[in-house]
């Protein structure tokens, strides 16, 4: 998802589900993609 649309989704007040991921290493990130 592009973040421009995701962004103009949120303003909307559109209902969004999903994980934020804010991390440092590229590798934890990776791992949650695994888990679901």
């Amino acid at each position: 998802m592009k973040t421009s649309n995701f962004r103009h989704r949120l303003r909307d007040g559109d209902t969004l589900l999903g994980t934020i991921v804010t991390l440092p290493m590229a590798a934890t990130a990776e791992v949650l993609t695994e888990v679901g």
